[in-house]
């Protein structure tokens, strides 16, 4: 990922691509974002491969998994309120957004969207109240996020579509000192549409989303830090942390066709480090994943920057 900013960080445009592990697929995107006024304003390009699942008609009465292209514009306006007293953080955003997007099919699939193109509004709240954290604290000690949000397609001539989603995150001290919990708990309902909204809610760690229409999901991490090697190459590299995070996530799925319950767990080890200078942060970690119900392994590795540690 690329950032720029101006001297007075009102003005902060990033450029970059993410990559899904569980998924598989990725996303390029661009957003210039103003914080000189009230409310502030984003400005949003992305380009992304989703996938999705067609429950079948006369024609195919076997419902498949496709996929397709997607190219978004988007504008958003939000208004953060802080409320930070003493040892708390707190604070929350209500926010709101109008979206234009384009599909189109993969090739080699046997179906076509009725309406390539279509306009969305979303509109939602976020909120967070935690204790502050000194830098080896992986989680805050104790403290809680949380967020709702709703879509619909208000302006589509064919069958409209919404999703809600609500999600919840609560941080609790470990056994140990710098040691932490996150409990995360989310839900996500879909009305699907002509347009299907992309998922909110994050699957499972090691599994895809088989095209759920309602998705109730639940994990806990156990996170704390390894040893701190404090490895220096010169300009090459400084490497400042390791650290492992042991997870459990569980999750009930329902769609037209069938409903059902989802498991896995798993441990991730992670490296945080500087390379040649760069002030910028670099998380570099590998992943494993144990499916029970499929007695099956899924190993990932992923790179990631991390620019919020420059404000």
């Amino acid at each position: 990922m690329f950032m720029s900013q101006n001297l007075l960080s009102t003005a902060i445009t990033t450029l970059g691509y993410e990559w899904d592990m569980d998924e598989q697929l990725g996303k390029y995107y661009t957003n210039f974002s103003y914080r000189g006024w009230y409310p502030l304003i984003d400005l949003n390009l992305e380009y992304r491969k989703e996938r999705n699942y067609f429950s079948g008609n006369d024609d195919y009465p076997e419902g498949f998994n496709f996929t397709y292209h997607e190219f978004e514009t988007s504008i958003g306006i939000s208004q953060p309120l802080n409320f930070s007293k003493n040892k708390f953080i707190s604070g929350f955003t209500p926010f709101t957004r109008i979206s234009h997007t384009y599909r189109k099919m993969d090739k080699g699939f046997p179906i076509e969207f009725l309406e390539p193109s279509y306009q969305s509004l979303e509109y939602g709240i976020s909120a967070y109240h935690y204790l502050r954290s000194s830098l080896r604290d992986l989680y805050p000690k104790w403290g809680i996020v949380g967020q709702a949000r709703y879509t619909h397609t208000p302006f589509t001539s064919l069958q409209k579509s919404n999703m809600l989603s609500l999600e919840a995150t609560v941080y609790m001290p470990g056994l140990i000192k710098h040691h932490g919990f996150k409990f995360y708990a989310a839900m996500q309902h879909r009305k699907v549409g002509d347009y299907n909204p992309s998922n909110v809610v994050p699957f499972l760690r090691g599994m895809s989303n088989p095209g759920l229409h309602d998705l109730y999901r639940f994990g806990v991490d156990y996170k704390f830090p390894l040893f701190y090697p404090d490895w220096d190459l010169g300009s090459v590299m400084y490497l400042k942390r390791l650290t492992m995070d042991l997870f459990y996530d569980y999750a009930y799925g329902t769609s037209p066709d069938f409903s059902q319950y989802y498991y896995s767990l798993g441990a991730e080890v992670q490296a945080k480090m500087h390379i040649l200078s760069f002030i910028a942060p670099v998380n570099v970690g590998f992943r494993a994943v144990y499916l029970p119900d499929f007695n099956n392994y899924v190993f990932n590795a992923f790179l990631n920057i991390d620019f919020s540690a420059l404000y």
